[in-house]
């Protein structure tokens, strides 16, 4: 399923600072480039934006959030 969305991470100057609670900070976002897609926020201030890359497949992200832990 990691091939369903493809992602680009902002904001990211320390890789500390990538794992957290994603919540939801754009959804829907239309780029210039036509994709429309997810974006999430952590309190870092990271963001990942999400784009669908398989049709068919759908993201849900709850009012929790989603938690994303960097293991090393």
């Amino acid at each position: 399923a990691s091939d369903v969305y493809k992602r680009q991470v902002y904001n990211l100057t320390n890789l500390g600072d990538f794992s957290g609670v994603y919540l939801k900070a754009e959804a829907g976002a239309t780029l210039a480039k036509g994709l429309v897609g997810t974006w999430v926020k952590n309190a870092k201030g990271v963001s990942i934006h999400l784009v669908q890359t398989t049709k068919g497949a759908a993201l849900s992200i709850g009012v929790e959030g989603l938690k994303i832990t960097l293991e090393h």
